[in-house]
């Protein structure tokens, strides 16, 4: 079936006014009054997400846009129909026009900004003569591979990272200067079929990016400009017509094959020296056929180069052109002899940002410097890309989709040895009705309370199948890539585990269970050690240095009952030269077990033991918890974190939002807490530590929750310095010398809130986040019937 149109865009229609029209009917217009003649020349997915978001902007803007799309190729995924969803979008639609019609309808259009996105031809200067902004959205990381099947060459040259280019067009093919940059990493299995994919995620994020900054007043910048002489072009051929030259070295064949695989186009081939062809879609089929027949070919360093020349446009006078030196013969070496490396692509941005920045005579040359790769090649710090763990046999969602994670990789050379994994929240659910259906829960999806299997499946928390392709990380706490929200792990390599298996990652059920013969898999400690032996083979967690492992809500006791039992893979997979370092941060994961019934207005979450009894997670536990006989209690944070050796800081609020049912009962919230601080203070001894809040929340406030000058986010900072440096005293000191005396101190842990139930005025959210929670549907004879709080607070 062809592609669905991104979900989460909000579709229009055109009303007879030409302005947007909302799906009631209502009409908006730009308050500033003032129209823009936009037109689109472009095709596939990433045209497709470009002119949805256009829609989105006709919200609150008046855009008339005007469509070119060319023939379908012969040869192709099959896409979205266009003409209709420019129609639903009250967008003009043309296709298949020659060149001399394309420039009379735009003629007529008279566009103030026109837009190429993956067209596959030249735009002729007429064209570009018609107004002052002409982008063009090349997807790659200019000036590396201008031209075609960048794809390709990104995987074939063994490049790191991938993304794309907005710059002006002009003349020559990705001549232009360069407005702005989004890159997504290159993992090591990928294939010229994924990167495609993530590429249009990055065309997305960077057209997003750029059409807001030509919408504001002062419209787009001029661009950093570069000298195009010093950068091969790529055309439209393939080193030896995709014929595998079985004398290139392994690795060569390898990237080779995986640069080939674009279904439904041909892979990369090998001919027998009988003239033979077979057709190669992985390094295993050319290894098992190579030991079978005898293959033909001979190198021929002239095949790749022909593939490759340099464009030679004629050479433009320019005092602010950045004439870039040929790659040294050590960068080129790092590289491994494939062309311009990422080390040197680097060294290019730095000499393009010095330009940038003497353009805008704002900063001294020092300075631009140091800012130059911010400057020129902005990556998104929040950007992550998800990655799919379909080929690992027992990785499941409940539906038995395949599990998958977020990855946003590190933004400094300093802190690209260092990992925060975090397992994200979300509840549990259990196949008794009675348990999923306690007075008080809520089945809201952001709520997340616990509930039926089989109905928790057919969701987001049950199934990968409407994951997106890319998430941001905007907001999001620990999680955060900008520096004043997440002050010591921004610039970290940040992964995101999802949430799909309906047991908090607790779960190793070999059997699928049958409900009205539909399977349920219970895999979520599956999907954890899965996550982690990806990033051990793909995203260089063999050589990390420092690792946090994380969680929020039920991903929070995750964090906490399988840290060791990561950190063990962790260091058991770990090829750096110094030892790793692995602590867990675990938010808002402790569910106190009540004795008695809890008091009105209060929740207990009895589903542990039915998780514990009936989907094997008992081997999420400690097994030296379970020795204790405390079973299924060993599920439980509180119960738990005196067995975990691996250092622990909790995060926790004593009236937390998830185990309310009825905030405006204070003596019920003064139990709560009073339960809540006794359950911490009873656990945590060193080397785990705590931060305990009087503030009405679940999660979220990272950084916004103060003791005195101290923020949680702060207090674990310190914290972790403090455990790290005795730890590594500890790893350092010679064979059969006692460490000396670290120093640490762990009174004063866990810090608390004295206020009693709470803080009124805790954290600028906090009086929004209760009236969310106060207008939840609630199960129950006095429940809240309200349905409008779609979702909480940010």
């Amino acid at each position: 079936q062809p592609p669905a149109v991104p979900s989460h865009y909000i579709f229009q229609r055109r009303g007879p006014s030409g302005m947007a029209e909302s799906h009631d009917g209502r009409s908006s217009a730009s308050s500033s009054g003032r129209s823009w003649r936009i037109a689109m020349l472009g095709q596939k997915d990433a045209m497709v997400r470009a002119l949805c978001d256009l829609a989105q902007l006709c919200r609150d803007r008046h855009l008339e846009v005007l469509v070119f799309v060319p023939r379908p190729p012969k040869c192709g995924l099959p896409g979205v129909d266009l003409e209709s969803l420019c129609a639903s979008f009250g967008f003009r639609h043309l296709q298949g026009l020659k060149d001399e019609i394309v420039f009379s309808e735009l003629q007529a259009f008279r566009p103030d900004l026109i837009v190429s996105i993956l067209w596959p031809r030249r735009i002729l200067e007429n064209v570009l003569a018609l107004c002052k902004d002409c982008i063009n959205f090349h997807p790659s990381l200019l000036p590396r591979h201008r031209g075609s099947m960048t794809q390709f060459w990104a995987i074939f040259e063994g490049d790191e990272e991938a993304g794309t280019t907005c710059h002006r067009m002009v003349r020559e093919f990705d001549a232009g200067r360069i407005l702005h940059q989004v890159a997504v990493p290159a993992a090591p299995g990928e294939t010229a079929l994924s990167l495609n994919v993530k590429l249009a995620g990055a065309i997305e994020r960077c057209f997003q990016h750029v059409i807001r900054l030509y919408l504001e007043p002062a419209g787009l910048p001029p661009g950093i400009e570069w000298n195009v002489l010093e950068f091969p072009y790529h055309y439209k051929a393939i080193p030896k017509d995709g014929i595998i030259d079985p004398s290139w070295p392994d690795d060569q064949i390898e990237r080779f094959i995986r640069a080939m695989y674009f279904p439904p186009h041909e892979p990369a081939s090998a001919v027998s020296v009988q003239g033979e062809r077979y057709e190669i879609r992985s390094m295993e089929e050319f290894v098992s056929l190579r030991s079978r027949v005898e293959l033909a070919g001979e190198a021929a360093p002239e095949d790749l180069a022909a593939a490759s020349r340099s464009a030679v446009p004629a050479r433009a006078s320019s005092s602010t052109a950045a004439v870039l030196p040929p790659p040294s013969p050590k960068v080129a070496a790092s590289a491994g002899g494939a062309g311009w490396g990422p080390a040197l692509l680097v060294a290019v941005v730095a000499v393009l940002g010095v330009i940038w920045q003497n353009t805008l005579g704002s900063q001294s040359a020092a300075s631009a410097a140091a800012d130059a790769s911010s400057a020129a090649i902005d990556i998104d710090p929040n950007l992550a890309t998800r990655y799919s763990l379909h080929g690992h046999p027992r990785a499941r969602c409940l539906d038995g989709t395949a599990a998958s994670y977020y990855f946003a990789p590190s933004t400094t050379v300093s802190a690209s040895s260092k990992f925060n994994i975090y397992f994200q929240g979300g509840g549990w659910c259990t196949q008794s009705n009675i348990l999923a259906e306690q007075v008080g829960y809520s089945h809201n999806e952001a709520s997340a309370h616990p509930d039926l299997c089989s109905a928790r499946r057919k969701g987001y928390h049950g199934s990968s199948g409407q994951d997106h392709d890319t998430r941001s990380l905007q907001g999001k706490g620990y999680l955060s890539g900008h520096a004043k929200q997440n002050p010591m792990m921004h610039d970290w390599n940040r992964v995101l585990v999802r949430n799909c298996d309906g047991t908090a990652f607790l779960a190793s059920a070999d059997d699928a269970w049958e409900v009205d013969g539909t399977p349920l898999y219970f895999r979520g400690r599956d999907n954890a050690l899965a996550v982690v032996d990806a990033l051990l083979s793909e995203h260089g967690l063999d050589r990390a240095t420092e690792v946090v492992i994380s969680g929020c809500s039920a991903g929070g006791v995750a964090a906490v009952l399988l840290a060791d039992l990561l950190r063990d893979r962790i260091v058991a997979g770990s090829r750096s030269r110094s030892p790793v370092f692995v602590a867990a941060l675990s938010d808002s994961g402790v569910f106190p077990e009540w004795s008695k019934p809890a008091p009105t207005g209060l929740l207990t979450f009895p589903q542990f033991e039915w998780i514990h009894s009936h989907v094997n997670a008992s081997g999420g536990a400690s097994a030296r918890c379970l020795a204790q006989g405390l079973a299924w209690r060993c599920l439980h944070v509180g119960v738990a974190l005196p067995f975990v050796t691996t250092p622990v800081f909790l995060v926790q609020s004593a009236v937390d939002s998830w185990h309310v049912s009825d905030p405006d009962r204070s003596e019920s919230l003064g139990v709560l807490a009073k339960r809540i601080r006794e359950e911490v203070l009873s656990a945590v001894r060193a080397p785990h530590a705590a931060a305990v809040d009087s503030c009405f929340h679940h999660c979220q406030e990272w950084g916004n929750i103060r003791w005195g000058a101290q923020s949680n986010a702060a207090a674990f900072q310190s914290w972790y310095e403090s455990r790290r440096q005795e730890w590594l005293k500890r790893a350092w000191a010679p064979a059969g010398v006692p460490p000396s005396a670290s120093g640490v101190i762990f009174e004063g842990w866990p810090l608390m809130h004295a206020a009693e139930p709470w803080v009124e005025s805790c954290y600028a959210g906090q009086s929004g986040h209760r009236l969310w929670h106060q207008a939840l549907h609630r199960l129950g004879p006095s429940s809240t019937t309200s349905s409008s709080a779609a979702e909480p607070p940010q």
